[in-house]
C-alpha cells in the first residue's frame, strides 16, 4: 500500500500513522498539514489498554492519556458541522433513518426478528454519517449522507423539539449544552472490545458486533444482515461527554481493498477530524503491516474529487550515522509546589514525561496514592433475613441516624433481620401507639361530656342571673354558681348571654317611664287644690296608668296625656278639674322617657315597687306588678329558655378545635414514645454486629410486590456505605505550556534555539489537569 494510501492521514489536520519501527530512521513531513497523530500496536490478544492512544489534531498530535483533556464543545458547532460536512453544496440527507436513540440494553429473540441494525440496540447511539449506495451517472455510486433520524433524535434528547427539520433546527438552544468530544477509529474487533470493556455494550451485543462486521463483506450484503453500518456515530458517554466514532467498511485497512473502499475510509477519517480535536486509535498489528509505507504515489490512486489527499516527502536519512546528538529541546521555569511534587515522586518509574509537539509543549507529572479506606456507597435488594446475614453478617452494622427513619426501621427488622428479640421490642413500641391512640380518644370522650355539663351549667348560671336582675319577680330561686369562673372558660358566651337576659317589654316600659312623670305632674297639681281629695286622685291616676299599660294599640307620648291624664278629673271625681301641662313640659317629658328607655329592667321593677310613686295598698298598683309580671314570665317560659338553650356550649362548636389541640398533644407523644424505641432499636441492632467492616444502612424501601392478590413477593432495597479498601491508585497531573510570538518566529529562524515555555492557565484559573487511576483495571 502507498504511503498517500495510508487509511490513518488526516486530510486536513493530521499526519500518517506511524508504526513502532516501520520509519525508526526516516524523517516524514506532510506537505498539507502540521500534524502527527500517532498509533500504538497490539498483539491480537493482548488487553486492550496496550494499544490505544488519544490524539491531539489542534496541538499537532501529541498523545494524551486521559479524554477528560478534551476541550469544551458545544453541541451547536457539532451539529452545524454536520450539516457542512458533504462534498456536494447541498448535502445529501437521509429521509428514511431509524430510531438510533432507542436506550435497549438487551432484547430477546423474537425482538430482533424486527430489527436491521445494531444502533438501535446500544443505549446512547446516534447515527449522524451513513455510507450508503446511491444512482450515479455510471451506475451506483458509494455517497456518504446525513442521518436526519439520528442527528434529529440527538438533538431532541438534549433539548426537546430543537430539531423540527434538516432546515429547522433551534441552535439557540443547543447552544445552552456544553460537551466534550473524543474521536475513536480503526479496528472493528478493537473498537468493539472498548465499549464492552467500558459497560456500553454487553456480551451477547459484543458477540453480534465481531460476528456482523466479519460477515459483512459490502454495503449491499450488510444492508441484508443485522449489523452497524459504516459511517459516523455519536455515542452518550455521560451529559457532558460524548465519543465520535469512526466504524469502517470490513477490510478497507487490507492492502488488497478498493480504491473506493479506501476512497471512503478515507473521507470518513476527515470527517472524524472536523467533529474531534482527539481521536483514540485502535489498531492491530495485521493491520498496520498492510501498509507499505516505502511505496511513492505516483499512480495516483486516491486522487478523490476534493483533492485532499495528503503528500509525503523524505527530508533526510540518519541510516548512514552510527550515532546521534541529542539537544536541548525547551527551557521551563517551574512553581516551588511542582518542582516540590516532582522531587517528591521522582523515581525511574514515575519520572516526569514530557508530550512532544512541534507548535506547543506539555509534560505530565506522576504520583501515587496508598491505599486506603473510603466508605463506599452501594444498593441491594435482599429478599429474606438471611440474605442479609449472608452478606453483611460479618459487618460491623451502624444504622444512620440523620437519614433512616422509624418506617424504614420496621422493614428492615421484619424483613432484612428476622430476630425475635427485635420484633418483641417493636411489638412494644407498636402497644405503646395503641395505648396512645386509646389515650386521645378517651380525653376527647371526656371532653364531649364535659361541654355537656357545661351547658347546664350555663342554664343554672341563666336563672341565677334572673334572680339578681328580677328577683322581686320570681318566686323562689337560689343558685349559688360562680359566673366569672364559667366565662373565663366560654368568653366568647358572655355577650350572647347577656343579651339573653334582657326581656321584651319595651312598650310597657316605654309607657311605664312615660306615665310615671304625667302622674308626678298630676299629683302636684292635685296637692296644690284644696278642693280635691288625694286619695281620689291617687285612685284615679292608678286607673289610668293600668288603661293605658293594657291599651293594645300604639300611642304616642301626646296621644297618652290627652287621652288619659288631661281629663282625668273630669270623669271620675265628684269635684270636676282639667290638669293642664305646656307643651314644653310634655316635651320634656317626651326627652326623658326616651332616655331612660335603655334602662335595665331591674330599674323598672325598683320603680314599679316604690313607695313613693304608689300607694303600699292599692289593689291597682298590684294589678300594674302582676302585669309586667304575667310578661316576665311568659318571656322566661317562651324565649329566655330557649335562647339560653341555643347559645349553650356544644360539641360540634368545639370539636374541631378540641381535636386539634388533642392532635398535638397524641403527636407529641407519639414522637417521644418513637424517638425511645428508634433509639433502642438502634441500639439492640448495633448490639448484635459490633464487629468487622464498617455497614452503615442509610435508608431501606420496600418494594415487595403481591402477585395474583394471593402470594406477595418480598423484596426490600437498601442504600448502604461500606468501609472499602480502595487500592492504590497513580494520580497523572498534566501540565500545557504556550510560547510567546517571539520564541516561535525565533524557532522558524533557527531550529537549535531553545524556546523558554510558560504554563498555560485554564479556563478555570487552573495550569493543570489531575485524574487518577487503578493501573490495574484501567484502560
Amino acid at each position: 500500500m502507498l504511503p498517500s494510501e495510508n487509511p490513518l492521514v488526516h486530510l486536513n489536520t493530521g499526519r500518517s500513522v506511524i508504526a513502532e519501527e516501520s520509519l525508526a530512521s526516516q524523517d516524514i513531513e506532510d506537505t498539507n498539514s502540521p500534524g502527527s497523530p500517532t498509533t500504538c500496536t497490539d498483539q491480537q490478544n493482548q488487553d486492550l489498554k496496550t494499544n490505544s492512544f488519544i490524539y491531539d489534531n489542534v496541538s499537532d498530535g501529541q498523545p494524551i492519556n486521559n479524554n477528560s483533556l478534551i476541550s469544551g464543545f458545544n453541541i451547536r458547532p457539532m451539529i452545524s458541522s454536520i450539516l457542512n460536512l458533504s462534498a456536494n453544496p447541498n448535502p445529501v440527507v437521509n429521509e428514511a433513518g431509524s430510531e438510533n436513540n432507542a436506550k435497549i440494553v438487551s432484547v430477546n429473540d423474537d425482538d430482533m426478528e424486527n430489527l436491521n441494525d445494531l444502533t438501535e440496540l446500544i443505549p446512547g447511539l446516534y447515527h449522524l454519517l451513513d455510507l450508503c449506495k446511491d444512482d450515479g451517472s455510471n451506475g451506483l455510486v458509494d455517497k456518504i449522507i446525513i442521518s436526519k433520524e439520528g442527528l434529529k433524535n440527538l438533538c431532541n434528547d438534549y433539548v426537546k423539539n430543537s430539531f423540527k427539520s434538516i432546515s429547522d433546527i433551534d441552535y439557540n438552544q443547543l447552544n445552552s449544552c456544553t460537551m466534550r468530544l473524543i474521536g475513536c477509529y480503526g479496528n472493528h474487533v478493537l473498537i468493539t472490545k472498548l465499549l464492552l470493556n467500558k459497560n456500553i455494550i454487553d456480551q451477547k451485543l459484543y458477540e453480534m458486533l465481531i460476528r456482523s462486521s466479519q460477515q459483512a463483506s459490502n454495503i449491499q450484503e450488510s444492508d441484508n444482515k443485522l449489523s452497524l453500518r459504516p459511517g459516523i456515530y455519536f455515542l452518550k458517554m455521560n451529559l457532558d461527554l460524548g465519543l465520535v466514532i469512526h466504524w469502517p467498511e470490513y477490510g478497507c485497512y487490507e492492502d488488497n481493498a478498493s480504491s473506493q473502499r479506501k476512497k471512503n475510509m478515507i473521507n470518513l477519517h476527515r470527517y472524524l477530524t472536523k467533529l474531534t480535536d482527539y481521536q483514540i486509535c485502535l489498531m492491530s498489528d495485521q493491520d498496520l503491516n498492510s501498509f507499505d509505507w516505502e511505496k511513492d504515489n505516483d499512480d495516483g490512486v486516491l486522487n478523490d474529487d476534493n483533492k485532499m489527499c495528503v503528500e509525503f516527502e523524505v527530508k533526510k536519512s540518519q541510516e548512514d550515522q552510527e550515532n546521534f546528538e541529542v539537544f536541548d529541546g525547551f527551557n521551563i521555569s517551574l512553581p516551588k509546589i511542582i518542582k516540590s511534587e516532582i522531587e517528591k515522586s521522582y523515581n525511574d518509574e514515575l519520572y516526569p514525561k514530557v508530550v512532544e509537539s512541534i507548535s506547543y509543549q506539555a509534560f505530565i507529572t506522576q504520583n501515587v496514592i496508598p491505599p486506603l479506606n473510603v466508605m463506599k456507597p452501594g444498593t441491594a435488594t435482599i429478599k429474606n433475613g438471611e440474605e442479609f446475614m449472608n452478606r453483611w453478617g460479618k459487618c460491623s452494622v451502624r444504622i444512620d441516624r440523620s437519614t433512616m427513619n422509624m418506617k424504614m426501621l420496621e422493614i428492615l427488622i421484619n424483613y432484612g433481620l428476622n430476630i425475635d428479640d427485635l420484633k418483641e421490642q417493636l411489638n412494644q413500641y407498636q402497644d405503646a401507639l395503641k395505648e396512645a391512640k386509646k389515650e386521645l380518644e378517651s380525653k376527647k370522650e371526656n371532653e364531649r361530656l364535659t361541654i355537656q355539663e357545661d351547658a347546664k351549667t350555663l342554664k343554672k348560671l341563666a336563672y341565677n342571673k334572673l334572680e339578681e336582675l328580677y328577683g322581686r319577680l320570681e318566686d323562689d330561686i337560689h343558685l349559688n354558681i360562680e359566673i366569672e369562673k364559667f366565662f373565663s372558660k366560654y368568653s366568647d358566651l358572655k355577650v350572647k348571654f347577656d343579651a339573653a337576659l334582657i326581656i321584651e317589654w319595651q312598650q310597657l316600659k316605654r309607657r311605664f317611664i312615660y306615665g310615671s312623670l304625667l302622674i308626678r305632674e298630676v299629683q302636684t297639681q292635685a296637692s296644690n287644690n284644696d278642693k280635691l281629695d288625694i286619695n281620689e286622685v291617687n285612685e284615679a291616676i292608678w286607673q289610668t296608668m293600668y288603661n293605658m299599660l293594657t291599651y293594645p294599640k300604639f300611642l304616642s307620648f301626646s296621644q297618652i296625656y290627652k287621652d288619659y291624664f288631661k281629663h282625668l278629673g273630669q270623669k271620675s271625681m265628684i269635684h270636676k278639674f282639667t290638669f293642664e301641662i305646656p307643651d314644653n313640659q310634655i316635651n320634656e317629658y317626651d326627652k326623658q322617657a326616651s332616655s331612660s328607655f335603655n334602662s335595665s329592667g331591674s330599674e323598672i321593677i325598683e320603680k314599679l315597687f316604690s313607695q313613693e310613686l304608689c300607694p303600699n295598698n292599692s289593689e291597682l298598683r298590684k294589678k300594674i306588678i302582676d302585669l309586667f309580671k304575667n310578661r316576665y314570665n311568659q318571656w322566661k317560659k317562651n324565649i329566655f329558655s330557649k335562647d339560653i338553650d341555643k347559645i349553650g356550649p356544644k360539641w360540634t362548636d368545639y370539636k374541631k378545635i378540641i381535636t386539634e389541640n388533642l392532635g398535638v398533644e397524641h403527636e407529641t407523644s407519639k414522637r417521644d414514645i418513637e424517638r425511645n424505641a428508634y433509639e433502642i432499636l438502634c441500639s439492640l441492632i448495633e448490639a448484635r454486629f459490633p464487629d468487622g467492616p464498617l455497614f452503615k444502612i442509610k435508608n431501606i424501601s420496600d418494594n415487595s410486590y403481591t402477585i395474583l392478590r394471593k402470594f406477595t413477593n418480598i423484596m426490600i432495597t437498601i442504600n448502604y456505605e461500606l468501609d472499602t479498601v480502595q487500592p492504590e491508585r497513580l494520580q497523572i497531573t498534566i501540565y500545557e505550556t504556550v510560547l510567546e510570538q517571539e520564541d516561535c518566529l525565533k524557532i522558524q529562524e533557527d531550529e537549535f534555539h531553545i524556546p523558554n515555555p510558560e504554563l498555560s492557565t485554564r479556563a478555570n484559573g487552573k495550569d493543570s489537569y489531575s485524574f487518577t487511576i487503578n493501573p490495574e483495571n484501567e484502560l
